[in-house]
């Protein structure tokens, strides 16, 4: 077996080892996720732990899961333009 085969093998492992990994994290945060109608917000417990608190669902547009740089295709910018200036 080429060193070539043994690196591919070694970086497909990672990859599938990191989706299982976040798979799991973002499901145990989705199960967590409860509406505390004494105070009008729903709560979750977060990937760290914490306890997490919004008035609105975390999953709609807007909410803070939408919008969560830890998802695929968002790597943590504001989603605005290229900043302007230029002539």
């Amino acid at each position: 077996m080429s060193m070539e085969w043994v690196f591919f093998a070694a970086l497909v492992a990672a990859v599938l080892a990191y989706g299982f990994w976040s798979d799991r994290r973002h499901r145990r945060r989705k199960q967590s996720l409860r509406r505390d109608d004494s105070a009008g917000v729903y709560v979750w417990t977060d990937f760290d732990g914490s306890e997490r608190r919004s008035s609105k669902h975390p999953e709609e547009p807007g909410g803070v899961w939408h919008s969560d740089s830890s998802s695929w295709g968002d790597f943590g910018g504001d989603g605005g333009g290229d900043g302007g200036g230029g002539d």
